[in-house]
C-alpha cells in the first residue's frame, strides 16, 4: 500500500513503472527464498516442469512465460 501511495504522487507513466519494479521486486525475492536460495524461481518452475515430464527446452520457456504472466 505505501508503494502505491507514493507511486500516485509521481507521473503516471512513472508511478506504473516504479509500482511495478518494486512490486516485483518484493515478491520476487520472497519467492526465491522460498524456492532456494541459490536459484531462482524460473529456475525452480523450470525444475518442477521437468519433473512431470517436459522437455528442458520447453520447461525453460514455460517457466518464462509463467513468471511473466505473473509479474
Amino acid at each position: 500500500k505505501a508503494i502505491r501511495k507514493a507511486a500516485k504522487k509521481l507521473p503516471k507513466a512513472a508511478a506504473e513503472k516504479v509500482e511495478k519494479y518494486l512490486t516485483y521486486q518484493k515478491v520476487s525475492a520472497v519467492l526465491n527464498i522460498a524456492a532456494n536460495a541459490e536459484g531462482t524461481i524460473t529456475d525452480a518452475i523450470q525444475h518442477a516442469l521437468q519433473k512431470v515430464g517436459i522437455p528442458k527446452t520447453f520447461a525453460r520457456i514455460g517457466a518464462r512465460l509463467i513468471v511473466f504472466v505473473l509479474f
